[in-house]
């Protein structure tokens, strides 16, 4: 279960590199020297990975819920008693 929230932290720390790219590339900035139209075709390129990247790193926590009620129903780990 850690493994797979350390997954899920991962996805979604580089996914908010996706969301501060756009607006490097649409600063214009002197070493960019391409031409309007390949600049904003490269943000958009970053805000979809963004969306693509936002849909998958729930999928982890889904992983997480499932294997945390296989956990608390085994048998084979004793149950903590709680007073």
């Amino acid at each position: 279960m850690p493994l797979f929230n350390v997954g899920q932290d991962a996805i979604g720390g580089l996914n908010a590199l996706n969301t501060s790219r756009p607006l490097y590339l649409l600063g214009a900035a002197a070493y960019l020297t391409v031409s309007s139209q390949q600049l904003e075709a490269m943000a958009l390129l970053s805000l979809n990975a963004h969306s693509v990247g936002f849909a998958v790193a729930p999928m982890f926590s889904g992983f997480i819920r499932r294997l945390g009620y296989l956990t608390f129903t085994s048998v084979f780990l004793p149950l903590i008693p709680v007073s």
